[in-house]
């Protein structure tokens, strides 16, 4: 009986028929899948890469589709499942990290038709299975990729449903000579890039150094962990690679490399990243190959492992911070970010002390973007009256066009951190500089970026910063329009109703904070301007509402919103009325409820992914009105609503939300954006106590 190894679940196991139905002749209308060698060989020393090739064909007639993911963002794919007779003699050599490991999947995909013409993808057999004894082996390949197509996904498989069975391969395994291991390693050294420079620009590598990367992942020999060690840094595009291939090495090879790993931390110019030290913490954990699948596993006994990874890392971390004062220049500073960002369970308050002083003693010379990120998240630690000087300088500085032409740094961001630590550390002088950039036309910080200022306004800048709103063309009003709504006093009232005379495609979003700053501090201009044009409130109601505050206007305008045959905007009126409606409101969003009910009745039990998008709104409209009705703001539903409700919808979701609810511990979840949590079924919309 072959061992499916998988990344996180093996649809294999979920349908235990699969053989079956793959054994089946085929069809005209059956994908096919055929796997070889992408060499054409089958002997293979072991530590020897094994590429294969994975050619899928089918019906002519665009009946069925192929995933073409070649990559995911937990390292590893689980489309193809590559199992391998007999059972032993190999070891999935990652699969303590998938079964302990955290991790995010996903990534970008495209499909294809099958047809007679193969669509080949190719896979390195050695990242799921590693051959640690001389021998023959079967191989045969599994794949879910392949499903039935539709119109409205195109290429790409509407489910990947089809399980398709390859054909099998016999590869012979034997014992890799010191010959040609060296030789191997010789290669790959020759291949690798002698220069970081371009690659740490593109982040990428050419097909021959990948392949080099890959061969030398894969190798286990003691002079090749050496050097994957050692290609272990993150300002390059090999780190991945060698981070997976030293932390599936065999057991024999482990203390090697963290030997190696350990004699890095002491090289003035190697930079110690964070995933340099997460290696160090995994080669620290007994190797772990049980084929137990991680949802069937005793949550206790990974969290014992977790626990166990923990406090390996913290040790390496000792150990890093025991050489941070041999690095330097850029190295010294990618360390002291490791450091910082990886901070121990329990820090021993000397290291962080430490760590603290030597951070503020280099951070002149940290890159714009490390120096944001240290102020951000690592204040606790750095912060001191030291770092005045730097803060001023920096809160003070104007963006460079260095700084523009950067896609991954925020210029603002670093000064509007600056300018807020300088506030805490030295509050009278730091408003003033923070009054000062405000207090122009197109200022940059914006309203949530100075909230440490005391509540006061500001007449005397609300013309300059409607004048901003007022501007078309690429000015940035963003920051304007939230000062005019955080510190505006109404003195601008007659420039925002001036806005709303000029063309509405000039404009485009600036009418929003426009009609929002009408609505918080003249009513009455605003109901005029509305009247002139009723589009203004469509689909904006809910975020009026959070600008400004609700209104009966607004009440107003979202219940006759809630007949609307636009589906956003009764979905606007809904989330409006959910979270400022009162009594009042109650029994017309019940009554639009019934008009929704008949109208979608039919929709009851069917699966969204095989509907067209028009109806799967219409079931997102309902999960809308069950939320206005059962989670509103203003009254808590009895038992008489909450069945009259549920007899009205049609999606599965709600009467899981239903079950969920009706529990004796209720679920409290705190987080940020605009939403700032959630108790059981009500949105908290801010977490800040009235005064």
């Amino acid at each position: 009986m072959s061992r499916n190894f998988r990344l996180i679940v093996s649809l294999v196991l979920l349908f235990p028929g699969v053989r079956t139905f793959c054994a089946k002749p085929p069809s005209d209308h059956t994908p096919r899948l055929t796997v070889a060698t992408s060499s054409g060989h089958s002997t293979f020393h072991i530590g020897e890469r094994i590429q294969l090739t994975l050619s899928f064909t089918g019906p002519e007639d665009k009946s069925l589709a192929i995933d073409l993911a070649n990559y995911d963002r937990s390292g590893r794919m689980d489309e193809d499942s590559f199992n391998v007779e007999p059972q032993s003699g190999w070891v999935d050599p990652l699969a303590a990290y998938f079964r302990y490991g955290s991790y995010m999947g996903g990534g970008i995909r495209s499909g294809e038709y099958l047809s007679s013409k193969p669509v080949t993808l190719t896979a390195n057999l050695n990242e799921w299975v590693r051959f640690d004894q001389p021998g023959t082996y079967t191989l045969t390949v599994t794949s879910h990729r392949v499903g039935p197509t539709d119109k409205r996904w195109g290429q790409f498989p509407l489910k990947t449903v089809d399980l398709v069975s390859s054909n099998s391969v016999k590869l012979t395994i034997i014992p890799a000579t010191s010959e040609w291991q060296d030789e191997t390693l010789k290669r790959i050294v020759h291949d690798l890039p002698k220069s970081r420079e371009s690659e740490a620009v593109s982040n990428e590598l050419s097909a021959p150094q990948v392949g080099s990367i890959s061969d030398l992942r894969f190798l286990a020999t003691t002079p090749a962990v050496r050097v994957l060690a050692a290609q272990l840094r993150d300002d390059g595009a090999r780190e991945w690679d060698a981070y997976v291939g030293i932390i599936g090495l065999p057991h024999g090879e482990r203390e090697q490399a963290l030997l190696s790993m350990r004699s890095l931390l002491s090289q003035p110019d190697f930079p110690v990243s964070t995933i340099f030290l997460e290696a160090m913490s995994w080669l620290n954990m007994p190797e772990d190959h049980e084929s137990l699948p991680p949802q069937e596993m005793d949550t206790k006994i990974v969290e014992r492992y977790q626990q166990k990874k923990l406090e390996a890392r913290d040790i390496e971390w000792q150990n890093v911070m025991l050489a941070l004062h041999e690095k330097k220049g850029s190295a010294l500073h990618a360390t002291e970010t490791t450091l910082l960002e990886t901070e121990p369970l329990k820090p021993d308050p000397r290291s962080a002390a430490v760590l603290g002083a030597i951070t503020r003693a280099s951070f002149a010379g940290m890159s714009p973007a490390d120096q944001t990120r240290a102020l951000e998240d690592h204040w606790d630690l750095i912060g001191s009256r030291e770092l005045l000087p730097q803060l001023r300088e920096i809160a003070k500085a104007p963006s460079t066009a260095a700084d523009a032409a950067n896609v991954f740094f925020n210029p603002q961001a670093r000064i509007a951190i600056a300018l807020r630590r300088w506030y805490e550390l030295e509050p009278e002088s730091a408003a003033a500089e923070a009054i000062r950039q405000i207090g122009r036309a197109s200022p940059h910080l914006s309203a949530k970026e100075v909230s440490y200022l005391p509540d006061k306004t500001f007449p005397q800048f609300e013309p300059l910063w409607a004048q901003t709103l007022a501007e078309s063309g690429d000015v940035d009003y963003e920051p304007a329009a939230s000062l005019l709504l955080r510190f505006g006093t109404g003195a601008a009232s007659a420039q925002m109703v001036e806005i709303f005379r000029h063309p509405k495609d000039k404009l485009g979003n600036r009418l929003e904070p426009a009609l929002a700053y009408l609505l918080k501090f003249d009513p009455g201009a605003a109901e005029a301007v509305v009247q002139r044009d009723p589009t203004l409130l469509k689909g904006r109601l809910d975020s009026f509402a959070k600008e400004t505050s609700p209104s009966a206007f607004l009440t107003a305008a979202a219940l006759r919103q809630l007949a609307s045959s636009d589906t956003n905007g009764t979905a606007d009126a809904l989330h409006y009325l959910c979270h400022h409606g009162d009594e009042q409101v109650r029994e017309p969003i019940y009554k639009a409820l019934l008009i929704w009910y008949e109208r979608n009745k039919n929709l009851a039990g069917k699966d969204p992914r095989d509907l067209p998008s028009d109806q799967i709104e219409q079931i997102n409209l309902g999960e809308d009105f069950f939320n206005a009705l059962l989670g509103n703001q203003g009254w808590l539903p009895d038992e008489k609503l909450k069945s009259d409700v549920l007899l009205h919808m049609i999606s599965p979701n709600m009467q899981a939300w239903a079950d969920r609810e009706s529990k004796r511990n209720l679920d409290v979840s705190v987080f940020g954006g605009d939403s700032e949590g959630e108790f059981a079924s009500y949105e908290l919309v801010s977490l800040v106590l009235p005064t």
